[in-house]
């Protein structure tokens, strides 16, 4: 659901700017209540790759949503939408942010996504997880290895919260994966924050 005014700000904004990207942070809800209307306009900042690509890897402002942002059709032509279930998203995005030029993100959304109890990303099994794992690993592909530790943290979750649901196949590489975190380099990174460092400890210790 767009907000009152925006699509009309965002036409106008890009056909004067022309990014590659224009992200802005997705309004996830559960209640429709708590839409409003507010609504300032298009003033978003630019924002290199590199900066775009961590922002990305920590889940910091946005993640693998295509819904909500703008897009340049040539990305979508470059990296089209597989047919999956679930994740399509997930397994298109790292490939455009890496082709994108011109990136530009605001941190006022003016879409909300209505999450519902029912949707897909919230009732996972084994078949969905499988995918995950899928798009983990093309994402490991598309970025360089300069994002590995960040890329870890991604793995990191899958082996945390979903390992029940992967097979003996998928838990052994995802376990080779959480292995290469127990390194100084991964500690002492400037990227990763404090926090998952420290959950990184808690499970090492828990071994």
């Amino acid at each position: 659901c767009l907000k009152p005014a925006s699509l009309g700000d965002a036409i106008a904004f890009l056909k004067a700017q022309r990014p590659d990207m224009l992200l802005t942070r997705l309004l996830e809800i559960r209640d429709p209540r708590k839409m409003t209307s507010d609504w300032q306009g298009f003033n978003p900042v630019p924002l290199p790759r590199n900066e775009a690509v961590a922002r990305f890897l920590r889940h910091k402002d946005f993640q693998a949503h295509l819904i909500g942002q703008f897009i340049h059709r040539s990305l979508y032509e470059s990296n089209p939408i597989p047919p999956m279930l679930c994740y399509e998203d997930f397994a298109v995005f790292p490939g455009m942010l890496m082709q994108s030029n011109k990136i530009v993100y605001q941190r006022q959304g003016h879409y909300y996504y209505i999450k519902r109890r029912d949707s897909l990303s919230s009732t996972l099994d084994a078949s969905k997880i499988s995918t995950l794992v899928e798009c983990t690993l093309q994402m490991e592909r598309t970025f360089p290895s300069s994002y590995k530790h960040l890329v870890n943290c991604h793995w990191f979750d899958i082996y945390s919260n979903h390992r029940s649901c992967l097979t003996d196949q998928q838990l052994q590489l995802v376990k080779q994966r959480v292995k290469a975190m127990y390194t100084l380099s991964f500690f002492l990174s400037t990227d990763v924050r404090f926090s998952y460092k420290k959950r990184v400890i808690e499970a090492l210790w828990k071994k």
